[in-house]
């Protein structure tokens, strides 16, 4: 079962006749790719190119599998000399669109929450790559990966041979517009029940704009949690005024899943979004979020923070949405507003209870918009 779906309307002039989201413009490929981490990660010892002959998924090429595809070997980690995948270190897959590899990043992350005798990967997906880096890896490795992986460095490369092949264009002529991307979404939820049998859960997503151009305005992100028969058994909604040009934003329920029969078994999550051009957050302002973490409370688990009003005006009513970590897993979040008014220039503490006394993340995103209307 996929962990999440996207439903998305791009709101950019396009001429007729444009293709699907397959174009993807000067973005590299899995080869290229897969050169600029070795470039940059000294622990990369080989590239191996993935054919037809040697592809153990048998994908390559195929009917709804991927194009190309590039295994790095990492000397971190060992595998076996007949295995070629990610085991070895980790393996670029280049997809026909960034729909198909964020599909398959939430397919392989299904499989393996299924069974921990399956091992763990952490997936990164830009644009039509997917980057698959072996959970035997240190986190602080992976997030090395994925940092080069997401840098402005991988592509320039591409974009600078595109620039010396490039011919003018004839006069008269006009480029056809690039077709908005679909957000990219990571999710998960933690549930539990407390010392009186009261079930509660926590869910988060965290939502990525991979369009450098353009902004998505009242984006409408729907959380159904699913029971283990497969039919939703709760759901909430959240709006999201703003959410810039490659901005990541964190969303969260304000309550979902509060005293179920049943234990909830998936996430489900779901954006409505029409992308514009970016005039900024209009009626809102994002406020400074600082030193956010969930700790032992007296009575129980917290979640606080610092947050300090970066306007020049009084902001009378402050919301804001987080979302809890384990490496670079969702398991949770939690959303709710500072009613009290901040001044301009200063900073105040918010703290809110959790329910889940199992849930103890490592590391908490937030981010706080304040009502300007």
């Amino acid at each position: 079962m996929l962990k999440a779906l996207v439903i998305s309307a791009a709101l950019v002039l396009a001429l007729a006749g444009c293709s699907d989201d397959s174009s993807e413009g000067a973005d590299p490929t899995a080869q290229s790719a897969a050169e600029v981490l070795k470039s940059e990660i000294p622990e990369i010892t080989e590239l191996v190119t993935i054919n037809e002959d040697n592809d153990s998924n048998n994908l390559i090429g195929r009917p709804n599998g991927y194009v190309a595809a590039t295994v790095v070997y990492d000397s971190r980690v060992s595998c076996e000399a007949e295995d070629l995948g990610v085991d070895c270190g980790a393996t670029i897959e280049e997809w026909p669109s960034r729909r198909a590899a964020q599909e398959r990043s939430e397919y392989i992350q299904s499989l393996l929450s299924g069974s921990s005798m399956l091992g763990s990967e952490w997936n990164t997906v830009r644009g039509h790559l997917l980057l698959r880096v072996s959970g035997s890896m240190k986190p602080s490795d992976a997030d090395r990966y994925e940092d080069v992986f997401t840098s402005a460095e991988l592509a320039s490369e591409v974009e600078d041979e595109d620039d010396a092949e490039t011919t003018p264009t004839a006069t008269g002529s006009v480029a056809e517009p690039a077709e908005a991307e679909d957000f990219g979404i990571e999710s998960g939820f933690t549930t539990g029940t407390d010392s009186i049998g009261t079930r509660h859960t926590s869910a988060g997503a965290r939502l990525t704009n991979p369009n450098s151009d353009l902004a998505a305005y009242d984006v409408q992100v729907l959380f159904n949690l699913i029971g283990q028969n497969g039919d939703v058994i709760d759901t909430a909604t959240e709006t999201v005024p703003y959410v810039g040009p490659s901005e990541v934003v964190p969303v969260a329920p304000t309550q979902i899943g509060f005293d179920l029969k049943a234990k909830p078994t998936d996430l489900q999550v779901k954006v409505i979004a029409e992308f514009s051009e970016d005039k900024g957050p209009e009626s809102a302002a994002v406020l400074q979020m600082e030193g956010a973490e969930v700790i032992k409370g007296e009575y129980g688990n917290e979640l606080s923070g610092r947050v300090t009003n970066t306007t020049d005006v009084v902001t009378e009513w402050s919301s804001w949405s987080c979302i809890f970590l384990n490496g670079k897993k969702v398991v949770g979040g939690s959303s709710s507003g500072i009613s009290d008014p901040i001044p301009p220039g200063t900073m105040v503490q918010f703290d809110d209870s959790l329910s889940i006394d199992d849930l103890l993340p490592k590391k908490v995103e937030c981010r706080v918009l304040a009502d300007l209307s």
